[in-house]
């Protein structure tokens, strides 16, 4: 008998988000240039079994990486699910001398001795590994997953890295799928059941994404961001010349000293005075002071998230928006923060509508890079998650593309 055949996938369209990255990539923006990645540390051992069941688990229950994408007869890209794409948890057994292993057998992997002292040199691999995992292009034409999932094992910490293209997941993504995968592991070590899976995410992020952009909301918002950007000079840079676009990016990461966090909060003593308006106020002053620009429009990326029900549907929605201050010589701190306070509020209000939209329709060339000069990325997310009891350091690999001085 012939095989049965399978029935038709049902195809969604891309949300709008998703569909800047589709025709940036389409324009040869450089490739590997939408590879995203992330590292989180566990501080304890793991059960690879255990925590693949657990990745398998949340891949299903968010459709994150079971997508494939394609274009249709009308010539407008299309994604589809594929509960049976096939994906792999890479296991690198660090403790042993063997190489990398199967998900199926969990067999060692050639790693070197994990002797005392070795930890930091554990780690500095593991980054190092994380990093050739980032510089790999993930091609959408190929129907292969877009997301690569790696668990490094050590004696007393392990590392688990994900790496994926940015039209399947932004940080918004990240942050909700690792602490799902989180949950489902320690209820897998402790014997509890896994929650019921509700797939949809996927229709649904698209059906509310597609309703904004026709809605009066939208509308209101069109309307307020153009006499917003109504005058707007040419963007400030901090890079020389015109580089072409580079899939690579040069990461400086600094620890901040412990008690800056408690100077930081305690000087939010009102509503517009909140950490992420003193930071961005800091960064405008730097760019003031080293450009001499009075009329700044920095970079601000945003989740564009508004509402529980956005906030708890993974996928691609990130947006990046414009940010208008004016600065001064005589500008004090108080007031320029109390400024960042006051636009961030608005903006928020409006984080929705697309900044790639906005310039096209102000006629402005390059796009969102037409318009805003460095950026300023506050990630207020929770990342306090526990693996089967034990807590996790997470780092950051790269949230998008840098086409400046980004700061995260």
């Amino acid at each position: 008998m012939p095989p049965t055949p399978r029935p038709p996938r049902e195809r969604y369209a891309l949300t709008r988000a998703q569909e800047h990255v589709w025709l940036a990539e389409q324009a040869a923006d450089g490739p590997g240039r939408f590879t995203i990645g992330e590292v989180m540390e566990i501080h304890g051992p793991v059960d690879p079994v255990a925590f693949e069941a657990a990745v398998r688990h949340v891949l299903v229950a968010t459709e994150i990486g079971l997508v494939r994408f394609g274009v249709g007869d009308d010539g407008r890209p299309y994604q589809e699910l594929d509960p049976e794409l096939p994906w792999a948890l890479r296991i690198v057994d660090l403790t042993a001398d063997s190489g990398a292993v199967s998900p199926a057998d969990h067999a060692a992997d050639a790693a070197g001795p994990a002797g005392p002292g070795a930890g930091d040199d554990l780690a500095a691999r593991v980054m190092a590994e994380a990093r050739a995992q980032l510089a790999r292009s993930f091609d959408l034409t190929t129907g292969e997953p877009l997301v690569a999932h790696t668990l490094f094992l050590a004696a007393d910490r392990s590392w688990w890295v994900w790496t994926g293209h940015h039209i399947v997941a932004d940080a918004a993504s990240g942050a909700l799928a690792a602490g799902l995968v989180a949950d489902a592991y320690s209820r897998l070590v402790a014997g509890d059941p896994l929650p019921p899976t509700a797939p949809g995410s996927l229709a649904r992020l698209v059906e509310l994404d597609r309703a904004y952009a026709g809605s009066p909301a939208a509308a209101r918002d069109a309307a307020w961001w153009q006499e917003r950007i109504a005058g707007a000079p040419e963007p400030v840079r901090l890079s020389r010349g015109d580089p072409p676009p580079s899939g690579t990016t040069f990461r400086c990461l600094r620890a901040l000293d412990p008690g800056f966090d408690a100077r930081l909060r305690a000087s939010c003593t009102t509503a517009s005075r909140r950490p992420s308006a003193v930071v961005t106020a800091a960064v405008a002053a730097y760019v003031h002071r080293v450009t001499g620009a009075q009329d700044l429009v920095l970079g601000l990326p945003v989740t564009a998230r508004a509402g529980a029900e956005l906030r708890s549907l993974p996928g691609m929605l990130s947006n990046i928006v414009p940010l208008r201050l004016a600065v001064r010589p005589e500008t004090t701190g108080d007031e320029l923060v109390a400024q960042v306070g006051r636009e961030l509020q608005k903006v928020a209000l409006r984080q929705r509508y697309r900044g790639e939209d906005l310039c096209r329709e102000a006629g402005i060339p390059g796009g969102i890079l037409g318009l805003i000069g460095p950026s300023v990325n506050f990630m207020a997310f929770d990342h306090a998650f526990r693996f089967g009891g034990h807590r996790a350091t997470f780092h950051t690999l790269r949230s998008g593309p840098v086409d400046d001085l980004a700061v995260a």
